[in-house]
């Protein structure tokens, strides 16, 4: 079995993340704090962005 990255994350609780391309920037804030503490938590983030082009 050939695998790329770090095999490690996929036994990690995993949450997904949509972010819209019209968030305030006071959510946008939070959101940073969030995916912060997620990180510190050693929590796996599966991420989306919506851009406007």
């Amino acid at each position: 079995m050939e695998t790329f990255g770090n095999i490690d994350l996929l036994k990690l609780p995993k949450t997904a993340f949509l972010c819209s391309r019209k968030a305030p920037a006071s959510a946008v804030l939070k959101c940073y704090d969030w995916a912060t503490a997620m990180r510190e938590q050693n929590r796996c983030v599966v991420s989306g962005f919506h851009s406007p082009s």
